[in-house]
Formats: structure tokens, sequence, C-alpha cells
């Protein structure tokens, strides 16, 4: 729930807004059923009545001039936003929270195991996951 946000606003939903609404929809917690089972209960009938939607995933990605027009091709066939570019070309934000996985394939198999890094931020927040895809990870 703490990656959730109002698409209207495009504001996160604090836990204190999330614990309201589900007060409003008179969620009650069952010690007894496991919490994953409760938790997309809870999501499920939220959504259903407020604008919930999940935040998008930011993945920053740096890689060579040769590999750049390869991942330029992947972000456009999987509708990415470049969000910034620097002046070099070779480094840009995209907004995409399903995309993750299939990039870090794509990388692995287009760079032939050479290095480059990603990080993927959730919002404004610092990095959360920082790989190096390598030949290890392909």
């Amino acid at each position: 729930m703490e990656n959730t946000i109002n698409p209207d606003t495009k504001r996160p939903y604090s836990i204190t807004m999330i614990e309201r609404l589900m007060h409003d929809i008179h969620f009650a917690v069952d010690p007894y059923n496991s919490s994953k089972k409760q938790a997309l209960d809870v999501i499920h009938r939220l959504v259903k009545k407020f604008p919930i939607k999940r935040s998008p995933m930011r993945l920053r990605l740096t890689v060579g001039e040769k590999n750049f027009s390869t991942i330029l091709e992947k972000l456009g066939t999987w509708n990415g936003e470049i969000v910034t570019m620097d002046e070099s070309g070779t480094q840009f934000s995209v907004d995409d929270q399903k995309m993750a996985a299939r990039l870090a394939n794509t990388m692995c198999n287009s760079l032939k195991g050479r290095p480059a890094l990603g990080r993927i931020f959730q919002g404004k927040e610092p990095p959360q996951f920082v790989a190096i895809f390598s030949l290890w990870l392909c």
C-alpha cells in the first residue's frame, strides 16, 4: 500500500489515509487468514470504491552509445516514457512498473554480458534497487 497513488492528483496515499479508507469500506483484519490473502482482498475492494493506482516505477539507465539505440527501441515497444536524457545521450529515466524485469533480460541479451548499471526508483525516494547487469545475471 505504500506504493499507491491517486491517479487524479498523482500524489501518494499515506498509511493513515489507507487505514481511513479501509475503515470506510468496513474492512476488519482477521488474524486467522493469511496476510497476503487479506491484502489482495482489501486492494480489490478499495479499487472498486476509490481512485487508487500503483505508482509507476522509475528506472535510470546508463548504457554505452553502441547499445543506446537497441535499448531505445525496446523502450518504444514497451511504451516506456523517457523523462530525462543527459547531453551525451546515454543516461535516461523512464517510468514503467512492469518493464524492469523485461529490461534486465533485454540488457543482458543485447549487451552480451558486458556490464551496465541500472537503478530502480519509486517516486522521489532514494534508489530501492541497484543492479549491475553482467554475465552472472544473464
